[in-house]
């Protein structure tokens, strides 16, 4: 069985059935959208329809669909293909399958979150007399005491990232923002990761490969690979989850087995889990093509660690500022006018950030001279390069055409699509090892097995060589996600 949209997303054509008939195949092919029939017969859904509309729609859209694939087949890189077709098999598998969950950890989560998020709600509707989940209600408690929230597209904006630029008189974050952001933050976690499963037996979650990059997504009902790690600033990691020797603090300690975070929700039926993690995958692709061989030094020798290297060697205080600003610079092209943003993300100051990108120009000077190159050919002609030879447009995307968000996707969308490139074949090579019934899920650079499984040294230095870079990766077996 093949896949007709994966073929159209592979060569930058318009996915959407209706659309796609229209634009590459004579009138004879061509189909309508469902919306267009519903609003055609006046109805809300398809069984509200005569069933030979429906029938005849169904032989429209198959004959379309088959002649898309017989038109657009022979255009393909056909390697490439079925290695996405194989990746996206096991994808629908582990989406079917399902996780088990721990249920009475995850109650007690809700429990406190829902607490949290009351306290902080009442706090403001008790002293201030504002909801700090309405944004109306939000602009009128500013416009009340003379503040006008910052304005994006001519309208009034209570996004996070506007509301941390309200400030009080002494230039501190203004306590209405203090206290709407830390409600909508324990609102969010819990609505979006906790009590959403307090019915259910077991998560499912859909994993799909049409992100613009080509990596994976997930989604509907719950996106596991966006759930807080604990390991970024600004992540919740509720009391019940915390153990006895980092109770005070705010972090998930990677060298605790006993520290737990919101993933220590989700467990393997077979009471064990073997989670495959491949070691920065993202700055390995990223040094490879740019050729920076004293960047592939640092990261292929087992003695040095990039992010503790830029701390020591740049002056940021500790190594999650290093790596938030080793990231942020990348992804920007080392520009000194993104420090501001940067810092903000890193949690330091902009003086650090300077240090960090000046500490890169210095010693990887190819690094930032590619991040250049990119940009300026994307700028150019609006398209980037994977590892393995994809084409991606970046005139796909939703964040419009302007120079800074193309200049991001010059950078960020090559390191994204190649890293997942590597990570999808060897995913693929692991399901010669471990039977596919057993891949539990995936989160970016992470394969999470059901079951206790040890490769041996072969399979091991198999996997490490399967791509043009080295690629090592982590193994843990644990009791629970983490």
């Amino acid at each position: 069985i093949h896949d007709t949209a994966m073929i159209m997303r592979l060569l930058n054509y318009e996915v959407e059935l209706a659309k796609a008939t229209e634009l590459y195949l004579d009138k004879y092919y061509q189909t309508e959208k469902v919306s267009d029939v519903l609003k055609k017969y006046n109805a809300h859904k398809m069984t509200d329809i005569p069933i030979e509309v429906t029938l005849t729609k169904a032989a429209r859209d198959s004959r379309g669909c088959l002649e898309l694939f017989n038109k657009t087949y022979p255009l393909v890189d056909h390697n490439y293909y079925h290695t996405k077709m194989l990746s996206e098999s096991m994808m629908i598998r582990m989406s079917r399958r399902g996780i088990a969950f721990d249920h009475e950890l995850n109650l007690n989560i809700h429990n406190e979150l829902r607490s949290e998020a009351d306290n902080y709600k009442n706090y403001c509707l008790n002293n201030y007399h504002f909801n700090p989940l309405s944004p109306q209600q939000v602009i009128k408690a500013f416009n009340d005491i003379n503040i006008s929230v910052p304005f994006t597209h001519g309208k009034p904006d209570t996004s996070d990232e506007a509301l941390q630029k309200i400030t009080d008189p002494n230039g501190r974050l203004h306590d209405y923002s203090r206290n709407i952001l830390a409600a909508r933050k324990f609102n969010k976690l819990d609505s979006t990761y906790s009590s959403k499963l307090i019915p259910w037996s077991r998560v499912y979650t859909h994993f799909h490969l049409d992100a613009t990059t080509g990596r994976s997504t997930s989604s509907d009902p719950i996106n596991i690979q966006n759930i807080p790690t604990g390991r970024r600033p600004g992540d919740i990691v509720p009391t019940v989850l915390r153990c006895s020797k980092h109770n005070n603090s705010f972090y998930l300690n990677d060298e605790c087995k006993d520290c737990k975070s919101m993933r220590s929700i989700y467990l393997g039926d077979s009471g064990k889990l073997t989670c495959i993690d491949l070691s920065q995958i993202e700055l390995r692709v990223f040094a490879w093509l740019a050729q920076d061989f004293d960047l592939m030094a640092v990261l292929n020798d087992p003695t040095k660690d990039l992010h503790t290297y830029t701390q020591q060697l740049s002056g940021v205080q500790s190594r999650v500022q290093a790596k938030n600003c080793n990231f942020g610079g990348l992804f920007t092209g080392f520009s000194f006018a993104s420090a501001g943003t940067v810092a903000k993300g890193a949690n330091t100051t902009i003086e650090n950030v300077i240090k960090v990108f000046m500490f890169w120009r210095n010693t990887f000077p190819n690094s930032v001279k590619y991040c250049d190159y990119l940009k300026s050919t994307a700028q150019q002609s609006y398209t980037v390069n994977t590892l393995y030879g994809r084409t991606l447009n970046i005139a796909n995307s939703h964040g419009g055409m302007s120079t800074k968000h193309i200049d991001n996707c010059a950078i960020n969308w090559p390191v994204q699509g190649s890293a997942f490139e590597v990570f999808e074949r060897i995913m693929i090579a692991i399901s010669s090892i471990v039977d596919k019934s057993n891949f539990g899920w995936q989160v970016h650079d992470e394969l999470v097995l059901d079951g206790y499984y040890i490769l041996t040294n072969e399979q091991k230095d198999m996997l490490n060589h399967l791509s043009p870079l080295y690629t090592p990766f982590k193994i843990e077996h644990l009791d629970r996600w983490r």
